[in-house]
């Protein structure tokens, strides 16, 4: 649909959408990238999107434009959606696979007309260096909403639609340098970026640092770092 380009799903913001404008909304579609040459990736995930649990949608890596040969398919399944209602977003661990030209995120037929917010495509992924024995982790989420009261306390509500979940976490680590790099790699809290807290749950977290980056230096090899990050919003 002209107003709801495929730009939209590479721009950084989940709350802008690709939206299928022609063809059945149980079509199947895709959506690919001519990198011109080999690329690598590390990653990837889909956020904020309209489509049904469980379906099997891919990302396949490619020599050649048609995938006539597929080199990687990689299974992105859709999660059931959360008891508030809200999505999660699937992910795709690339980091192995080996560099190609071409790349696509290929969905089957969709129960209603698909839309997408984001698909995060990263070249590598990190994984710092803790000590888990010293790591203090805590999760928040709230769920945003007007309240008016009547003057005898009667409350009506009105919900915003949204859930909104941060992580606070303190690192004994001995990767301070890689630490400090990804900090500075976005800018603080300028850039946004992709976490996954556990990877043992299909639920990729689209975020931004959340307070300056303050840490302290414990031995020459190992330092101490608090560290803040927020689900960026999807409207």
């Amino acid at each position: 649909a002209t107003d709801f380009p495929v730009t939209n799903v590479t721009d950084g913001k989940p709350d802008t959408l690709l939206k299928l404008s022609t063809g059945s909304s149980t079509q199947p579609f895709e959506v690919w990238w001519d990198w011109t040459t080999t690329k690598a990736i590390g990653f990837i995930s889909i956020h904020n999107y309209d489509l049904d649990a469980a379906l099997n949608v891919r990302a396949q890596m490619s020599d050649t434009s048609g995938f006539g040969t597929i080199n990687t398919d990689k299974a992105v399944t859709i999660p059931a959606r959360r008891e508030d209602g809200m999505v999660t977003a699937p992910f795709a661990d690339l980091s192995t696979e080996t560099a190609r030209r071409y790349f696509r995120i290929k969905v089957p037929g969709n129960s209603t007309q698909p839309a997408i917010g984001e698909i995060n495509i990263s070249a590598s992924k990190r994984t710092p260096a803790i000590n888990i024995l010293d790591l203090n982790f805590s999760v928040t989420e709230s769920h945003p909403l007007v309240v008016h009261e009547t003057d005898l306390g009667v409350p009506r509500t009105y919900d915003l639609g949204v859930t909104r979940r941060s992580i606070q976490t303190r690192w004994r680590t001995t990767d301070g340098d890689g630490l400090r790099s990804w900090w500075r790699s976005a800018k603080g809290k300028v850039s946004a970026f992709v976490i996954v807290p556990d990877p043992d749950e299909n639920d990729a977290w689209y975020v931004r640092f959340a307070d300056p980056l303050t840490y302290s230096r414990v031995t020459a090899e190992i330092d101490d770092a608090d560290l803040a990050v927020e689900e960026v919003g999807a409207g």
